[in-house]
């Protein structure tokens, strides 16, 4: 028998101005969604979370760049990816890949948040986790719609 794994806690509900770095509202608006969308997953019997990751950038070294080709391309593998078994889909815009050339802010936000905003409309419910260490994208991606952020940085 291996080691036993920590179990993840609940996610208790916050604001998007309390993520960014304020109590108030000048971190995020006024109408900021509330986090409250919780992952329990927790206690004797919990089941283990499973995280499929979408690439939509042109280099990807695990799809080769197959869902960068549009929103209704991601939207898709996104359902496919539920439909498969993913509790939560990871959507990154920028690789992270040892050598991949850096791309702007703006290059990034274009990648992931239109299908952030597409799985949404297109009525995904799964959890939606972007993957990225730029607060500004982060911000942006939970006002499209994710769940979580998955910063990336490593310490950067």
């Amino acid at each position: 028998m291996g080691a036993r794994r920590p179990a993840l806690t609940r996610v208790a509900p916050i604001s998007v101005a309390q993520m960014f770095g304020g109590f108030g509202d000048e971190a995020a608006g006024e109408d900021a969604p509330e986090l409250s969308r919780a992952l329990a997953l927790q206690g004797a019997g919990a089941k283990t979370a499973v995280m499929g990751v979408l690439n939509v950038t042109p280099d990807s070294f695990s799809d080769g760049g197959r869902f960068n080709s549009g929103v209704d391309a991601a939207v898709k593998r996104i359902e496919d990816l539920v439909a498969q078994g993913a509790d939560i889909v990871d959507i990154g815009g920028m690789s992270t890949r040892p050598g991949a050339a850096m791309i702007s802010e703006k290059e990034e936000m274009e990648r992931v948040i239109p299908v952030i905003a597409g799985a949404r409309a297109a009525g995904v419910t799964a959890v939606l986790s972007v993957d990225t260490f730029r607060a500004s994208v982060a911000r942006q991606a939970v006002l499209a719609g994710a769940d979580l952020v998955n910063d990336v940085s490593g310490g950067l």
